[in-house]
């Protein structure tokens, strides 16, 4: 595993191509991560992101139930995935786009998440994993569909996690830390990125772990 220090990104930032038209504003360590993600979804695979005008998120109501939508980026129609009155959220697509992964504590203890997916409509959930003392979040395809990344919340610390696309070969292959979030796949699916607190330490950094 490679850390890339923050003079590092300062150095080196990574730029958008110009066919790219969605241009992120980048804010501290974490955010530059973001932009990486977005840069490299929206711009790799013949701008496959681009032909698809569907954009998944989570959203929040009233009661505190949160909830997995969608929105076309053309006509604004936004339509709701899942009905929960707890939380349904970290949404992603696979890499086709005819499937969306998330994060749910449906059918485990409040807060306790477990990975699902469903198809794009919100139909043929599919529960990935069964982990009553883990929470599992932040669950992204890689670009060729053949494994699925995620970090997990257990007793003894955060950790790196990869999957097959269908939950088999769960895998633990970096930490314990602090606190992970943010995992992000190169383009050719044999690197991922993702921001991370040592356990000494109170600041993240942003690693690459080589598939």
């Amino acid at each position: 595993m490679r850390q890339m220090k923050r003079t590092d990104l300062k150095v080196r930032p990574y730029v958008l191509p110009r066919a790219c038209v969605h241009r992120p504003r980048v804010i501290g360590t974490a955010a530059a991560l973001i932009a990486f993600a977005f840069a490299a979804a929206a711009c790799s695979g013949g701008n496959s992101a681009l032909k698809q005008p569907l954009i998944v998120y989570e959203s929040r109501d009233a009661q505190n139930a949160t909830n997995v939508w969608t929105v076309d980026a053309d006509t604004r129609a936004a339509k709701q995935l899942t009905f929960g009155t707890r939380f349904d959220g970290n949404p992603g697509w696979s890499p086709d786009h005819k499937r969306i992964i998330f994060s749910s504590d449906r059918d485990s203890d409040p807060g306790k998440n477990d990975l699902y997916t469903m198809s794009a409509s919100g139909a043929d959930v599919r529960r990935l994993t069964n982990t009553p003392a883990v929470s599992e979040w932040s669950a992204k395809f890689s670009p060729d569909g053949k494994r699925v990344v995620y970090v997990a919340d257990t007793s003894d610390g955060w950790y790196l996690s990869l999957m097959g696309p269908d939950g088999s070969g769960r895998q633990r292959v970096a930490g314990p830390y602090k606190f992970a979030e943010f995992p992000s796949w190169g383009r050719d699916s044999q690197q991922v990125y993702f921001s991370a607190i040592v356990q000494d330490r109170n600041d993240a950094d942003i690693y690459s772990y080589d598939i």
